[in-house]
């Protein structure tokens, strides 16, 4: 008896563990290709933002989270209160060690590949195809933007409770009597928790519609009615938080007012973009610098575009082998980029945390025509296919693991940007304003001139450019023209306040003129600050010591004057 109790025991845990298997070899997979991403720092992109200086997150008392889910971020576009709540648990765990905060997104990252994974295996029934389409998705370069990135919490987060809300829904499909009513309710729950991370998890209801069409046992149309009923609380709840989004949007300036043509003008642009991504990452940059294309100037361009990403979707479906659960990933694919292909006008065009979660529909598909291929033929087919297939997660791996290398700091990162997207605005913005962290101020100049100037390379007429240049000039133009004038280069310091008193409103211009009058007076050239100091009475009269200034600077001009050190600031 001990003996076939010890067999069954033994019997016991090896199924257990071939089913524990793959999820550990997800995990170590993960770990992997995003283990780097452990050194490396915060960067300046909205990271310092939301965590370094967000004052809300050092808290985990009653009234700080009540705060959270009652007001945005005054320092977020958006109103993600379970991403600003993770970030709160990271504070008191980690305080500001940014360790801490890429060890929650890798985690969460690799706790979504198992859940992938689980997805897969119901949707294919193949456990070694499952692992194939997961290991793509825990490794894929595309998704470094969201995991690496400290900021990209919110991709991963409303994953996490996406796909355990979509698998409990899964279990309540299959489910009888009572029992079906707990993991009906826990999808509900988990969506609400989706939808508090990003606004994109509006569309689960689709998908659950996708799921009992598609994959559910239904077998007349009174039963098939009656299953999509069961997901009328989850539209509920889907549109109204939706709303709520779009409407913090809207106030934050994210969505954008533009013609109805003009939008769709871009849809096969973002659409053909992020199957490139998917089939070939390269050139990878956040953000990505993508302009926005009209019918009547690239009618010829935007028409190719829809027609390529159609075809390619219409092979691959014509390629999966069952017709229902290509659909269903073409689908996901498809209905997950929604959100974000311009109907509704956004901000930016193409974003690669925008296909985390969409690009699981391409890595179940593209498991499935995998296992097509090496079901049918020869042993060395498929020994070929097999091969290829894990050659590319390999790959894949070995570029996320470089990628995440670019995320180690500021300037690395957008040194990065700006090499790819040179003509970009917001990239030179960044870069100038990660030099000047390092006191690098001469090219931290050069990239703030290239926006400004009519002439620069990435110019720009925004006056949200505009206002971030400004600010970077007003922090570096003082210090740039004293190091120039240290080092005996005057005409290039008076070009620098020159420079300054051109590109700011007027009413900013008191005190660089004061400075620029200063230097004039520091080298003898009273005439030209006598002029400053006259231009600072104009713009403010009642400033103090100006009237004391100008009989200084005018007993110069006769040769009368002794010198003097200026207004003090």
């Amino acid at each position: 008896m001990s003996e076939g109790a010890g067999s069954r025991g033994w019997l016991g845990t090896s199924a257990g563990f071939r089913r524990l298997f793959p999820c550990l070899l997800l995990v170590a997979l993960t770990f992997a290709a995003f283990g780097n991403a452990l050194r490396n720092g915060f960067v300046s992109f909205d990271d310092w933002l939301l965590v370094q200086e967000n004052t809300r997150i050092r808290s985990l008392a009653p009234r700080s989270i009540l705060l959270m889910l009652r007001e945005r971020d005054p320092n977020s576009h958006a109103w993600l209160p379970l991403r600003e709540l993770s970030y709160a648990v990271d504070y008191r765990l980690w305080g500001l060690d940014p360790a801490g905060y890429h060890l929650t997104n890798i985690a969460l990252h690799a706790a979504n590949a198992v859940l992938a994974y689980a997805l897969l295996v119901r949707v294919i029934g193949r456990p070694s195809l499952a692992i194939l389409g997961a290991a793509w998705f825990a490794v894929h370069p595309a998704q470094v933007e969201s995991v690496t990135w400290v900021s990209g919490r919110r991709d991963v987060l409303y994953a996490f409770f996406y796909l355990l809300g979509l698998l409990a829904y899964v279990a309540h499909e299959r489910r009888v009597g009572q029992a079906r009513w707990v993991p009906y309710g826990a999808s509900v729950v988990l969506l609400l928790a989706s939808l508090l991370s990003k606004a994109s998890a509006m569309t689960f209801p689709v998908v659950l519609l996708l799921w009992v069409w598609l994959l559910s046992d239904w077998e007349t149309g009174s039963d098939l009615w009656r299953r999509l009923a069961w997901t009328a609380p989850h539209w509920l709840l889907a549109i109204v938080l939706t709303g709520v989004h779009t409407l913090v949007a809207q106030r934050a300036g994210v969505v954008k007012g533009q013609a109805l043509a003009d939008s769709l003008s871009n849809v096969p642009l973002i659409f053909s973009e992020y199957l490139r991504l998917v089939l070939f990452p390269v050139h990878l940059a956040t953000p990505h610098g993508d302009t926005a294309l009209r019918w009547s100037e690239h009618g010829a361009r935007i028409a190719c575009q829809a027609a390529a990403v159609v075809a390619v979707m219409a092979a691959a479906w014509w390629a999966a082998p069952r017709r229902s659960s290509g659909l269903f990933w073409l689908g996901w694919w498809f209905l997950l980029l929604l959100p974000v292909a311009n109907f509704i006008p956004l901000s930016v065009l193409v974003a690669e945390r925008y296909l985390y979660l969409p690009l699981l529909g391409a890595c179940g598909l593209g498991a499935e025509v995998v296992g097509r291929l090496a079901a049918t033929g020869r042993w060395w087919r498929r020994a070929l296919a097999a091969g290829c297939a894990l050659a590319v997660v390999g790959l894949l791996a070995g570029a996320t693991h470089h990628r995440n290398k670019v995320w180690e700091n500021s300037l690395i990162f957008w040194q990065d940007g700006v090499s790819k997207w040179p003509s970009t605005p917001v990239m030179r913005i960044g870069l100038a304003s990660a030099y000047a962290d390092e006191n690098d101020l001469e090219r931290s100049w050069q990239q703030y001139m290239a926006v400004a100037l009519s002439g620069g390379r990435a110019a720009s007429v925004d006056p949200e450019h505009l206002a971030l240049v400004n600010a970077g000039l007003k922090n570096i133009y003082y210090r740039l023209a004293r190091q120039r004038e240290a080092k005996g280069q005057r005409d290039a310091a008076l070009e620098v306040y020159g420079s300054v008193i051109r590109l700011l409103p007027e009413k900013d211009t008191v005190v660089p003129r004061v400075r620029l009058a200063q230097a004039y007076e520091r080298m003898g050239m009273a005439a030209r600050a006598r002029e400053q100091v006259l231009a600072v009475q104009k713009l403010e009269p009642d400033r103090a010591g100006l009237a004391e200034w100008l009989r200084r600077l005018e007993g110069r001009e006769k040769g009368e004057g002794e010198g003097g050190k200026g207004l003090r600031e």
